[in-house]
C-alpha cells in the first residue's frame, strides 16, 4: 500500500524481481490499482504506467487521490 502525493511530478517505481515474478507468456502484466474505498483505478484516467525491463513506473494523475492510500497487485 502507498500513500499518494499528486504534487510530486515524477513517477514512483517498483522493482519486479524476475527470479520470483514472471510475466505472462506474451510478456504482459495485469496491473490492478485500487483505493482503500475499493475503487479500481483506470489507466489513462487515474494513472499512467510504464514498464521498462524489471522496473514498473506509475504516476497517479487523478488529483482526487491525493493523500489517499492505494494498493497494487500484479499478475
Amino acid at each position: 500500500m502507498v500513500k499518494i502525493d499528486t504534487t510530486i511530478d515524477a513517477p514512483s517505481e517498483f522493482y519486479l524481481n524476475s527470479e520470483y515474478w514472471f510475466p505472462k507468456e506474451d510478456g504482459s502484466i495485469t496491473t490492478v490499482i485500487e483505493s482503500t474505498e475499493m475503487k479500481i483505478l483506470t489507466e489513462g484516467k487515474d494513472y499512467t504506467k510504464e514498464i521498462i525491463g524489471d522496473i514498473f513506473k506509475f504516476k497517479i494523475i487523478n488529483t482526487s487521490f491525493n493523500e489517499k492510500i492505494i494498493a497494487f497487485s500484479f499478475t
